[in-house]
């Protein structure tokens, strides 16, 4: 097809105009990406969508690259190609709590959130567990930080600059950091919970964790220092461990299939391990698909190094309820550290993240990989046209 011969006006020039992601072009680039080559469209592209109706020949039957400098004109073929912009590196918004996006994330730690703060402490003085243990027990035994908020670890952080790596483009970090959602009348994951995170971590750094490669990745937390975190997600020696209730017991009660542990308010599941590879994980609590009576869905997504695993399993209703009274009483959200064991044993990971999320409402296993599929393109994409 020659769109100029079947046009009867050259001048017109159809579809949606496409940029090459560069400083000039900020947020309106826009770009095709063809899945069995890689290779990227953008500036003096044009994006021609299927059922536009073109003079002389009627409605497009696939959609359509046209550049009108040179004439040439490619077929896209459904399924054959992506189209990535400064919006589209996520595949679901609805629900979404909290999103962290190192590609197009603010120096302005505001724009994050108006009941969102990044803590740090000074890593030059609580350099090592024992450092920390010590200053926990001088400075924060007892203290509730919604009537104080001081400590060694609650430093505000306005340099989020600090905290950003441009060559991986990924958000820091550094075990000396953290992220917390403060909200007065706690959390409601009535409709599900899913979380997502995607990157590479190395390590962790805690007080006095005895058990080695233990990543926090999600605390819930009252803001008592004498307290734990009351509902915990992480990853302990390659397995997900997460206890939706801290220390609570259905009498009588299974909590799930994937308690592999004495302590029936864990749940475990083993993966491979996970420190320093490139991972893509979610987890999702399913408030309304029943798998069978008293019993509602638990999922897990994981790819490690283009690895996928997906695990489902079952988590008793009264213990989701149960976990969904805790967390309505519960302040303070937090990503990149969590308590494990005792109120004193705060972990805080260090590597790099990509993106990390939170949703209260549960999504689909092809949401989540649709989510998986698109922030891995996006983010391979920004690095490989890096300025």
């Amino acid at each position: 097809m020659n769109f100029y011969e079947e046009n009867e006006n050259p001048d017109l020039k159809l579809g949606k105009n496409l940029y090459d992601r560069t400083l000039e072009n900020g947020d309106k680039w826009r770009v095709v990406i063809m899945r069995d080559s890689n290779k990227s469209y953008g500036t003096e592209w044009n994006f021609i969508e299927k059922g536009t109706n073109l003079e002389g020949y009627g409605e497009l039957k696939n959609d359509w690259l046209i550049n009108y400098n040179t004439g040439e004109i490619i077929e896209l073929k459904e399924d054959s190609y992506d189209i990535l912009s400064f919006e589209t590196q996520l595949a679901v918004t609805e629900g979404l709590l909290f999103n962290l996006d190192a590609s197009n994330v603010s120096e302005d730690i505001k724009t994050w959130g108006s009941n969102t703060t990044l803590y740090y402490f000074d890593e030059n003085i609580y350099d090592s567990p024992e450092s920390r243990d010590e200053a926990w027990n001088d400075e924060q035994r007892g203290k509730n930080v919604k009537e104080n908020n001081i400590g060694y670890d609650r430093q505000k952080s306005e340099d989020v600059n600090q905290y950003l790596d441009t060559e991986n483009i990924a958000f820091k970090f550094n075990g000396n950091n953290y992220i917390e959602i403060y909200s007065e009348n706690g959390f409601d994951f009535s409709d599900g919970l899913t979380f997502e995170f995607y990157g590479n971590i190395v390590g962790h750094l805690d007080t006095t964790f005895q058990v080695e490669n233990w990543l926090g990745l999600i605390g819930f937390w009252s803001g008592n220092f004498n307290d734990q975190c009351t509902s915990r997600f992480g990853i302990v020696d390659g397995k997900i461990l997460y206890s939706p209730v801290t220390g609570w017991r259905g009498v009588g009660i299974s909590p799930g299939e994937w308690s592999l542990s004495t302590s029936l308010h864990n749940q475990v599941k083993q993966i491979d391990d996970f420190i320093n590879k490139e991972f893509y994980f979610s987890i999702v609590l399913e408030n309304k698909q029943y798998l069978e009576e008293g019993k509602i869905k638990q999922y897990i997504f994981c790819n490690i190094d283009n690895n996928i695993q997906e695990y489902t399993g079952w988590l008793a209703r009264d213990y989701y309820s149960a976990f969904l009274e805790k967390i309505r009483v519960l302040s303070f959200l937090e990503f990149g550290r969590c308590t494990w064991t005792k109120a004193s044993n705060w972990g805080y990971i260090i590597g790099n993240c990509y993106n990390l999320r939170m949703y209260n409402k549960s999504l689909s296993s092809e949401e989540i990989k649709e989510n998986c599929e698109k922030s891995k393109l996006f983010h391979n994409y920004l690095i490989n046209t890096k300025e």
